[in-house]
C-alpha cells in the first residue's frame, strides 16, 4: 500500500524526522508531504530512507511575474518528488476551483512531478446520496482534459470533506463502492484505471474499519501523521 503524510502548516523538526527514517514501512511505500521551507531541508535524507517527499500546493502560474508563487520546477529543484492538488481546505480557504486546479496538475506533470488528486464531496452530498455524482464532475473536469496522464504518476485521494479533522468516516462499505466507481471513470477518461486512496481521518484507532475496504491503494494521513509511533501503528494495522 501507499501511505501519504499530510504535514499541513505544521513544523516538522530534526527529532521528527529522526524517528521517521527510522520507520518500519513493511514492504509499504511512504511519502510526506511537507511545508514548502522544509522540502529542501529534509528532502535528501528522507529520500535516502526511502520517504518520498512531496509539497502540499504548487502554483498554475507560467509567468515568472508571480510574487509569492512556488512552481514545480522549484519544488523539482529542492527534492519534491509529488504534490498535492486540489484538498478541499484550499478549495474553501483559497477558493481554487476547478480550473485552476487542473492548471496546476498540468504545471506539476509538465516537470515531472506526481500529481495526488484530491477530490470529496460534502455530508450534505453524502447524505443525499449525491457522492459518485459529485466525484464524477470534479474528475471529469481534470482528467477529460489533461494529457499524459500514467498509473505512476497520477493518484487520486478519496477525501470526503466532511471526514476532514472530525473523527467521521463512511463506511467500509461505502469507501469500497466509491474506490471502485473512481476507477472505472479514471480508466475512461484518464485511459488506464489510477491508484486511489482514502483520506479522512484516518488513525490507529479506525484504521482497521478503513482496511476492510477492498480496493484502496493506500491512505492519505493528516494530523496522525506527525506522531511516527501513531503512522506505525497504522502501516502495521
Amino acid at each position: 500500500m501507499l501511505y501519504i503524510g499530510n504535514f499541513k502548516m505544521n513544523i516538522p523538526t530534526d527529532d521528527y524526522i529522526d524517528s521517521l527514517i527510522k520507520l518500519d514501512k513493511k514492504g509499504n511505500e511512504v511519502g510526506i508531504a511537507l511545508p514548502f521551507p522544509y522540502i529542501y531541508q529534509y528532502a535528501y535524507a528522507l529520500n535516502n530512507a526511502d520517504i518520498v517527499v512531496g509539497a502540499q500546493n504548487v502554483t498554475e502560474a507560467v509567468i515568472k511575474e508571480s510574487t509569492g508563487e512556488v512552481s514545480a520546477e522549484m519544488l523539482k529543484g529542492v527534492g519534491a518528488e509529488f504534490v498535492l492538488v486540489g484538498h478541499s481546505e484550499r478549495k474553501k480557504l483559497r477558493g481554487e476551483t476547478m480550473s485552476k486546479i487542473r492548471e496546476k496538475c498540468e504545471q506539476a506533470l509538465s516537470k515531472n512531478l506526481k500529481v495526488v488528486l484530491c477530490v470529496g464531496e460534502s455530508r450534505e452530498d453524502y447524505e443525499n446520496g449525491n457522492t459518485s455524482k459529485v466525484l464524477e464532475k470534479q474528475l471529469r473536469e481534470i482528467l477529460n482534459s489533461l494529457k499524459n496522464i500514467t498509473y505512476d504518476n497520477f493518484i487520486i485521494a478519496y477525501e470526503p470533506i466532511w471526514a476532514i479533522g472530525t473523527g467521521l468516516i463512511p463506511t467500509a462499505d461505502d469507501i469500497e463502492i466509491v474506490v471502485r466507481h473512481i476507477k472505472s471513470m479514471t480508466g475512461k477518461w484518464a485511459k488506464c484505471e489510477l491508484r486511489v486512496l482514502y483520506g479522512g481521518s484516518c488513525k490507529a484507532s479506525n484504521i482497521k474499519l478503513i482496511k476492510c475496504a477492498e480496493g484502496i491503494d493506500g491512505l492519505m494521513i493528516g494530523d496522525a501523521c506527525q506522531d511516527v509511533k501513531e503512522l506505525q501503528k497504522i502501516i502495521n494495522a
